[in-house]
């Protein structure tokens, strides 16, 4: 009853003083920056602190220094600021603080978690629609990296320093999302290197991709205008609000400059797609190419030059620290992304016949290598940037660490694809030629092919009476041998597409099962020249290409290893002690060391032993060298840094108990 009384009276009761600080209403659009009231109240605080004064933190803790340091012997001097004047925190800041705390936004907003997962699917959309199988691949990520890398990455500046708890914001947030949802709309296939211009000249087979990689450039090319376009607008309202404050006097020439630079990259956009729209000559590739990291470089000198904001003056004051911890998440949300490729490729060889060493090997590998990049990256000796500064650079210098994992994640799901792949192939032969319990062969051959999903009798039959009657072969040894090489080729295609392996060789999969004028499937013949079987060879075929970026696994774990090292030096600005510099030069040699095991593709017999003996034997000899030597190299350089760690502190302690043993003297 009583509690049925409450309830009934908080119906018609009004809220209280706690509960009424969050029912307060969105508005439309608020300052950045503290209020002129509140600046000035807080310079008016302003104090000469006396010896009866409580101190704030920062002052006790240099007191504290001092007296261990002096140990005692002299009298505490007094330590001021070089005017001599400090301010009492709880009177200089309180209102300049009230007003943050008052109007700052909502955690799940000042994260930008969403933000940044929905860049993290766009960059998904790439790596799932286009393989790394090829030089030209790499560098086609690369080119997509880097302009939505500072697509996200210019956003993320914006908000750390003027993002605030209105709807202004919110409706950019949705225009932000729908510009990295159209962008995942033109990612499959993605080549800006594709000569293929002009659609109208190219024949029926190729129109349809041709047409789709012209839209798939423009595309883009109006997305990131867009983009640009709404940043200039997010700016020129900071500069509205800028010029109505008194404490941003002389300091609207940063915003001018930056409104300024986002039109002139929008414009760039928009005229590269202008010319692909109306120049259908091979030179366009270049001039589009050219626009589009102009307007990308021009934004990034604009950022690096720049003067910011005083922090004094900004809600947001602290975004140093929220850059770099914008930067974190999204290394954790890519390194999240390697393990769901490695889980994707783990659901198709677990639905496969047998899960053999090689599968599970190199899911090992895969599995420690990412989970010592997170160590090595969240454990490491990695200072934070306190100053805005040199937060540029760091923020800057995690743009080669993220294209690096990147790379180095997609070859590893290439090598354990094609290990998966290797191992259902053995396994389907083990099981097809090796009878179980009393079986005959006949029904170890059904009983493998229906791991598969194929049913063996039914396809041979029908491929029997395909080869007499829709290929009008009246000789029955050849039919029975057409009909063979179906029932092969189909088997072989039926486990390339389960690990969606059939990519470039569909069209010749699909001539070689029905063209019954230039298929050779007519002048094939499995029984007595297995080594010359036109599908054999289409999956040799795939084979090379998906081990080829095995390449970039120790070129990609170099260049991680060697931006975590930069970033230390860079964040230190430099290491003021030898043991940040062994880590470091640690990190440095042991990249160099990782990225020149690549140079053993140089070496055809040192290759051979790599991936050689793989193409010729399906995979029988698969050893993954590379991803083992990024491993091991990983784990080598997480426990060297732990050494260094453990011998620093010990050391430490050691000068510690020196010192208080000489102050009891």
């Amino acid at each position: 009853m009583v509690q049925a009384r409450h309830i009934l009276r908080s119906l018609t009761s009004e809220p209280d003083p706690s509960d009424a600080r969050q029912l307060h209403p969105v508005p439309f659009t608020e300052s950045p920056f503290i209020s002129d009231a509140s600046l000035q109240a807080g310079r008016s605080a302003v104090v000469i602190l006396s010896d009866d004064d409580e101190r704030p933190s920062s002052l006790l803790a240099m007191e504290d220094a001092w007296r261990d340091a002096n140990s005692g012997k002299a009298e505490l001097a007094k330590v001021a600021t070089s005017d001599s004047l400090l301010e009492k925190p709880h009177e200089a800041d309180r209102h300049a603080q009230s007003e943050r705390e008052s109007r700052r936004p909502p955690e799940w907003l000042v994260s930008g978690i969403f933000f940044d997962i929905s860049w993290t699917t766009t960059f998904s959309s790439l790596t799932n629609n286009t393989p790394i199988t090829t030089m030209n691949t790499v560098l086609s990520y690369a080119v997509f990296f880097t302009l939505s890398w500072w697509l996200w990455a210019a956003q993320v500046v914006y908000d750390s320093k003027f993002y605030t708890n209105d709807w202004f914001h919110r409706f950019m947030l949705l225009a932000q999302l729908g510009v990295f949802g159209s962008l995942s709309a033109f990612t499959k296939d993605f080549d800006p290197f594709s000569t293929h211009v002009n659609p109208k000249v190219s024949d029926a087979v190729n129109f349809q991709k041709d047409q789709y990689t012209r839209e798939s450039m423009l595309g883009i090319s109006g997305m990131f205008s867009v983009s640009r376009l709404l940043l200039a607008i997010s700016y020129a309202r900071v500069l509205y609000y800028a010029r109505r404050s008194s404490s941003m006097k002389g300091e609207l020439r940063a915003l001018y400059i930056n409104i300024a630079v986002c039109i002139a990259s929008s414009f760039l956009y928009g005229l590269a797609a202008i010319i692909i729209k109306f120049d259908l000559n091979v030179a366009s590739v270049g001039a589009r190419l050219t626009l589009w990291f102009i307007a990308t470089a021009l934004e990034v000198v604009s950022f690096i030059w720049t003067a910011d904001a005083p922090a004094r003056v900004l809600i947001n004051h602290d975004y140093v620290n929220v850059m770099g911890e914008r930067v974190r998440t999204l290394t954790t949300i890519i390194l999240g992304e390697g393990v769901n490729g490695v889980a994707s490729i783990l659901v198709m060889a677990a639905s496969a016949i047998g899960f053999g060493s090689y599968a599970g090997g190199s899911t090992a590998t895969a599995s420690i290598i990412i989970a010592f990049a997170f160590l090595l990256y969240f454990d490491g000796w990695r200072p934070s940037a306190r100053e805005a500064r040199r937060s540029k650079l760091d923020f800057l210098l995690h743009f080669p660490l993220h294209l690096a994992l990147i790379v180095l994640l997609e070859a590893l799901k290439n090598t354990l694809t094609t290990a998966a792949f290797t191992n259902t192939f053995i396994e389907f032969i083990n099981r097809f030629n090796n009878p179980q319990g009393g079986e005959s062969i006949d029904d170890a051959n059904i009983a493998a092919a229906k791991h598969l999903g194929i049913d063996l009798k039914a396809l041979i039959a029908k491929e029997q009476a395909r080869a007499v009657d829709d290929w009008h072969v009246a000789d029955p040894n050849l039919a029975a041998a057409v009909a063979l090489n179906q029932v092969v080729g189909h088997i072989l295609y039926s486990i390339l597409q389960q690990y969606q392996l059939v990519g470039d060789v569909q069209d010749e999969f699909d001539t070689y099962f029905n063209d019954n004028t230039h298929s050779r499937a007519l002048q094939d013949n499995y029984a007595t020249r297995p080594d010359d079987f036109t599908p054999t060879k289409l999956v040799l075929q795939v084979l090379r290409e998906q081990l080829e970026p095995a390449l970039w696994i120790p070129i990609a774990g170099g260049v991680f290893l060697a931006s975590m090292s930069v970033l230390a030096i860079v964040n230190a600005w430099l290491p003021k002690n030898r043991y940040v510099w062994a880590s470091a030069l640690a990190r440095l040699a042991m990249a160099l060391f990782v990225a020149l095991c690549a140079l053993a593709k140089t070496n055809a017999r040192v290759w051979d032993k790599i991936t050689g003996e793989t193409a010729a034997e399906y995979g029988t000899n698969l050893v993954p060298v590379l991803p083992i030597v990024v491993m091991s190299a990983f784990i080598c350089q997480y426990l060297l840094d732990q050494l260094i760690f453990y011998i620093a502190s010990r050391r430490q302690e050691k000068r510690v108990s020196r010192g208080r043993s000489q102050a009891r003297i």
